[in-house]
């Protein structure tokens, strides 16, 4: 019975949000947002997309402009996409956590069916809900490891391209065309980030 209410529960709740994501898709501003996409898109076919096209689509939260909005609005939604960039992943803020809902709410749903004792279901939903940030933490803390691995490296390339004569940005531009990932990928940003202003 706890599982039926349960699931009633889950399909109100993702009937009304998806109610209200279509009733958002109505206004305006959304055509607008549509438009301004499809213009991406189409330069993205054309192979000419300016940086700017580029550092405004990587900002996004999510891809649904409304979801966006609301994530705009929490102050931890920005900490949480520095912290996947972090980890070198591009993926959207609002994928990684609809992917652990998602897991997680399974997951409740399937330790329901198997041991029918909710003291047992909700902590191993809540554990698998933690899986997609812990994954992400990991692949953090590696990459950190490999960038403090390879810096003094890219310190001395950069040093080297400087006393040769080279100017610091040309430095830069050499580490991130030479040395391995992560260097060569932070390196990339900064450069491509002074250039851009």
């Amino acid at each position: 019975m706890a599982i039926l209410i349960f699931l009633l529960t889950f399909l109100v709740v993702a009937s009304l949000i998806f109610g209200v994501w279509l009733f958002a898709g109505a206004d305006g501003a959304q055509e607008q947002i549509r438009k301004r996409m499809n213009a991406v898109r189409k330069a993205e076919r054309r192979g000419d997309v300016s940086q700017s096209l580029k550092l405004v689509r990587d900002e996004m939260l999510s891809s649904v402009p409304l979801i966006h909005r609301m994530m705009l609005q929490w102050s931890w939604s920005s900490k949480f996409q520095e912290f996947l960039s972090q980890a070198g992943l591009r993926t959207k803020p609002a994928k990684i956590l609809l992917l652990s809902a998602v897991m997680g709410v399974g997951s409740n749903l399937l330790a329901g069916l198997f041991f029918r004792k909710e003291y047992i279901s909700v902590p191993i939903g809540f554990a698998v809900t933690a899986i997609p940030f812990l994954a992400v933490a990991w692949k953090r803390r590696r990459r950190f490891r490999q960038f403090e691995e390879r810096f003094p490296e890219a310190l001395d390339l950069l040093g080297r391209a400087v006393r040769a004569g080279h100017a610091f940005t040309t430095g830069v531009e050499m580490i991130a065309k030479e040395c391995a990932e992560p260097l060569a990928g932070e390196f990339r940003t900064t450069f491509e980030e002074q250039n851009f202003g």
